[in-house]
């Protein structure tokens, strides 16, 4: 048995969910956890960035704009913003109040030592990665799943730091080039 997936758009092709569907040995295809409502179809494509809303806004990563859009809709070649424009623009305005009351710089440190704190943490959270990584190898060859999942965390963290870096440059190139020691 083989399976696909499919995004599920409405009627006014308003993307809805996404779905794993099986398809048989008679090639015929039946969608797997979900009953499509009326006027919905299913669609050959990845499923869009979706914003997040305003109550999953600590969950995202603060230091870059999220990508993607507040209702994607399929215009039969590609994912479009469905939302109006003043949908758009109050989504922005919630972000950047939620960004200027939630990522004030802590009181009484310089640029440097937060900077310096989160480097610490990325490495501190790598190194304990990859003791996980080695006694779980050690272990048993079995735990490959387990060991995927660690590697995938690890290059996050690996990504993560590489931002922090990038953020770093922005700061200085944002302060004039200026040391904030």
């Amino acid at each position: 048995m083989n399976y696909k997936y499919y995004c599920v758009i409405t009627e006014k092709n308003i993307y809805k969910t996404f779905v794993l569907v099986t398809v048989n040995e008679d090639q015929t295809e039946e969608i797997q956890f979900y009953k499509l409502l009326e006027g919905e179809k299913l669609i050959d494509s990845t499923p869009p960035h979706i914003l997040p809303l305003q109550k999953d806004f600590d969950v995202i990563k603060p230091f870059e704009r999220p990508k993607g859009y507040l209702s994607p809709k399929w215009n039969d070649k590609q994912w479009i913003e469905g939302a109006l424009d003043k949908e758009v623009q109050k989504w922005e305005e919630d972000y950047q109040k939620w960004i200027e009351d939630n990522l004030k710089p802590e009181q009484g440190k310089t640029q440097n030592e937060i900077n310096q704190e989160h480097e610490n943490m990325i490495l501190e959270a790598m190194i304990a990665t990859a003791e996980v990584y080695e006694s779980t190898l050690k272990q048993s060859e079995d735990n490959l799943s387990t060991m995927a999942a660690l590697t995938e965390v690890y290059e996050s963290m690996i990504d993560l730091s590489a931002t922090v870096e990038t953020l770093k440059q922005e700061i200085e190139k944002l302060k004039g080039g200026e040391n904030n020691e």
